[in-house]
Order: C-alpha cells, then structure tokens, then sequence
C-alpha cells in the first residue's frame, strides 16, 4: 500500500499540470464558442486565424508533458507558460477580427470597448508566471491555476443581449 502511496504522489506533478491545462483549454473553448457566436459569417480571415489558434491549442499537450516530466525544471515551467500566453494572444487576435470586422449589428453596442485591452490581462499573468518559475517553481505554478479565473465567465454584453432577447420575446 506504501508502494502505491508513493507512486501515485510521484504522479502528482503529471496530474496537475494536466489539471492545470484542462482548465485552460476550457476556458479557451467557452471563450471561443462564445466568440463565433457574435460572427455574423466567416470570412477567410477569420478562417486562417482560427485555424492558426486551433493549431496553438493542439500544440498544449507537448508543454503538459514537458512540465509534467519536469517539473521541477524552470525551463520546462516557464515554457509551459509562454506557450499559454502565446495561445492567449492567438485567441485575442481572431477575437479582434471578430470583433472589428464581422460581428453581428444587434450585437456590436454591447460589447465592451475596452476588452481586448483588458484582454492583455492574460498573457502578462502567463508571462509573470514564466518569469517567476526561474525565480520559485511553485509561484509560476499558482499564476497559472488562478489566471484562468480571469476569463471563466463570458463577457458581460452576452449576458445583457440573451436578457434583453428573453425580455423581447415576453
């Protein structure tokens, strides 16, 4: 039984950094679904930059295993967080083209001006993260988990438009 402690704490870091991952990934998908749903269409712009963020999520696993296998390496953790940040400013460049270019009319008054400023929020805490794995593992760790908590809800606008649509329809 002791044996079998013992390995399962070893795979604690495997575990958490893919706890970690999942989190993010899930936020990156909520925040996404959400984005495609202001897009009145597609244009070919839009297309390329999603698929380029779409190429940036699947590259997640790789920096999940590194910084699983060595954790304790700050490389592999900081590396791990530049991969996030980067991912983060994919998403916020289609969010802008979105946003700028292709959103749906009744929607455009309801979003914040000031999002994708706020937005930067993001890859500065990724980043922070990254440079504090050189410095204190466990910190870059603790950036990591939490930031993701800056975005897991949506955007007040599309609160406010599904309320003014169930209002209208009353």
């Amino acid at each position: 039984m002791r044996e079998l402690a013992q390995a399962l704490l070893e795979q604690l870091p495997r575990f958490l950094s893919w706890l970690i991952s999942f989190i993010i990934v899930c936020k990156f998908w909520l925040n996404h679904h959400h984005l495609l749903g202001l897009a009145r269409h597609a244009d070919y712009g839009m297309v390329w930059l999603n698929s380029i963020f779409l190429m940036g999520q699947s590259f997640i696993p790789f920096p999940t295993a590194l910084v699983g296998e060595y954790h304790r390496n700050a490389l592999a953790v900081s590396f791990f967080g530049c991969v996030f940040a980067l991912n983060t400013l994919l998403f916020m460049a289609l969010q802008a083209h979105v946003v700028g270019r292709l959103i749906k009319p009744e929607l455009a008054a309801l979003q914040d001006p000031h999002a994708l400023r706020k937005a930067f929020l993001g890859p500065l805490c990724y980043l922070v993260g990254a440079a504090a794995a050189w410095v204190y593992i466990p910190a870059a760790f603790a950036i990591y988990a939490l930031t993701p908590l800056l975005y897991i809800t949506p955007p007040q606008g599309r609160q406010k438009a599904r309320s003014e649509s169930r209002t209208r329809k009353r």
